[in-house]
């Protein structure tokens, strides 16, 4: 997902259980993400990808990246059936 001023890209995507979550700050500012268990500043220009899988530590369904002061996306995490 790609931090961008004043809204995310995309803003919300559907992602699988064995994938990752990459954020890259293109935000021009330092930002603080946050989501399920994690939380972690992101200098501008930055870039991280959380090591453990979606499906380690969230639930099926739409979960929000926040990103303080704005705008985080929308995760839709659906189960390996679907």
């Amino acid at each position: 997902m790609h931090l961008l001023p004043g809204i995310p890209d995309p803003r919300c995507v559907i992602v699988r259980p064995d994938q990752h979550l990459r954020v890259v700050n293109e935000t021009g500012a330092d930002v603080n993400i946050s989501l399920g268990p994690f939380a972690l500043p992101l200098p501008s220009d930055g870039e991280t990808v959380f090591g453990p899988t979606f499906g380690e530590y969230l639930l099926p369904g739409v979960h929000v990246l926040s990103v303080d002061p704005c705008c985080g996306g929308e995760l839709w995490l659906r189960s390996s059936a679907e």
